[in-house]
């Protein structure tokens, strides 16, 4: 598989494959070529805001067929001789967990560059690198305790579908249970009541709109299942209204399931429900943990649906409405592109077409810039961001595609110590700005929201860290792959 990309002011050609299995893990080889004569330094290409210079640490290699994501597990790529020119190409030998005997074909995300398809996995004899070559990668891959103790993978490829004003979002696992979890603000859930005169539960007048995304899911299933309701108190509450309603988070679960029971048919699923006091952060992830947002998105109602026959699924995630357009956001078709303007910078942001893979849509957004732009400006605003990536501040977060009334975010995995981890671009290890100077590609896989066109949105809205971009682009054509 051949990419092309265009990095540090020079075209890039790059090769990526075969894969080969050597005993535990898996090698994939990517040569970087280019035809310019001067040396171009391409460390950061793959290395990833919060990893050293010269690793892959933002690498991964996907199973889409299977819904699988697997990340790299060592410095194997680590080297000084990541200086290309047109007499000298880099090799790269990132190492995976090793396929299972019956995937033949995987899908290599590369960040800055695309998403290689349909990569074949053959015998090492037949994949056309040396013993001394793969060697030295697993050899690097063994010796990084660090990345290894993280968990090898492959992880569940997760779905994240958010509602349009971030008050709810339902996350749908390609683990075989086929578990689906929709969690809900308890602020958008509840009224809120004196601290100093609690009382019993009362749903909001939102209530009802906050918990449709959970009814369409559960009409979804006819032969019905589990539902496991729980009502999160984070552990520090610092000035919300949730320590005082009697009965406490049990009490708010309880609620939520008399109303569901009111707005839905029920009685083929086994309700139970739960509260946890000191609940631990949904959020598992770096960074302040005195930021009162995360406490805030943490406080909630989570429901866990486990369907008797995942295989039935019948209905939408989300409703017909189309989500409406900002006052003032720059809209264009995918091709024409959208100009934008973030923090005094001019930008163009482009999406020709995205590949059907399976389930899953791959794309490549083209990114130019006048000069340099903040990292932020990818990121969602912080009703998002801290719900879902708040340490993720060195990623593509924000490049959504829009599904009815609602969002679907870039696909993430939850690796083995609950941190919820997306498959997005990431801008080297400086991390700070995305680079300007010359046309960026920003490589994107979505979960599949159906139909020939798709709508790229990028929600904009209120970021502590700064000014993400607002912009919206349509009508971008759906190929199969």
């Amino acid at each position: 598989m051949v990419l092309e990309t265009e990095y540090a002011g020079a075209s890039l050609t790059v090769q990526v494959g075969p894969a080969a299995v050597v005993d535990e893990f898996t090698v994939v080889r990517v040569m970087i070529s280019t035809d310019i004569t001067d040396e171009i330094d391409v460390t950061e290409l793959f290395g990833g805001w919060g990893g050293s210079f010269g690793n892959m640490w933002s690498i991964h290699m996907l199973s889409l067929a299977n819904g699988l994501a697997f990340p790299q597990l060592g410095h194997s790529s680590y080297a000084g001789d990541y200086y290309i020119s047109a007499d000298d190409a880099a090799e790269l030998y990132p190492v995976f967990a090793a396929v299972n005997s019956d995937i033949d074909r995987v899908e290599v995300f590369l960040p800055n560059v695309g998403t290689a398809i349909d990569v074949p996995v053959v015998d090492l004899g037949g994949a056309a690198l040396t013993s001394e070559q793969v060697d030295r990668a697993v050899s690097l891959a063994e010796q990084n305790e660090w990345l290894r103790n993280n968990g090898d993978g492959p992880f569940p490829i997760t779905s994240l579908t958010v509602a349009g004003d971030w008050s709810a979002d339902t996350a749908v696992s390609s683990d075989p249970s086929g578990a689906v979890v929709v969690s809900m603000l308890g602020d958008r859930l509840f009224n809120d009541e004196d601290p100093d005169d609690p009382k019993a539960v009362e749903l909001s007048g939102d209530a009802d709109e906050v918990m449709a995304p959970l009814v369409r899911q559960l009409e979804s299933y006819p032969s019905g299942g589990q539902l496991q309701l729980t009502g999160h108190q984070p552990f520090r509450a610092p000035y919300f209204h949730y320590t005082t309603h009697e009965g406490g988070p049990r009490a708010e679960a309880q609620a939520i399931a008399d109303r569901l029971a009111e707005l839905t048919d029920l009685s083929r699923w086994e309700v139970a429900v739960s509260g946890e006091e000191d609940s631990q952060e949904r959020n598992v992830d770096y960074g302040d943990p005195d930021n009162d947002l995360l406490f805030y998105y943490n406080y909630r109602v989570e429901a866990r649906a486990t369907p008797e026959d995942p295989a039935e699924r019948v209905a939408a995630d989300v409703a017909e409405d189309e989500l409406g357009l900002g006052t003032g956001v720059p809209v264009a078709s995918g091709a024409e592109g959208v100009d934008i303007e973030v923090e005094g910078v001019r930008a163009h942001l482009a999406l020709d077409e995205v590949v059907r893979v399976g389930e899953f849509l791959v794309g490549t957004v083209s990114l130019s810039a006048e000069q340099s732009l903040p990292a932020s400006a990818f990121l969602l605003p912080d009703s998002g961001q801290c719900a879902y990536w708040n340490g993720r501040i060195g990623h593509a977060c924000n490049l959504t595609l829009l599904v009815g009334d609602a969002r679907r975010l870039p696909v993430a995995y939850v690796d083995h110590i609950g941190l919820n981890t997306p498959v997005t671009n990431t801008w080297g290890a400086s991390g700070a700005l995305v680079p300007s100077d010359w046309t960026t590609s920003i490589p994107v896989v979505w979960p599949d929201v159906g139909g020939d066109t798709v709508t790229l949105d990028l929600p904009g809205g209120p970021n502590a860290l700064g000014q993400p971009i607002a912009a919206r682009l349509t009508d971008i054509p759906v190929v199969d792959g």
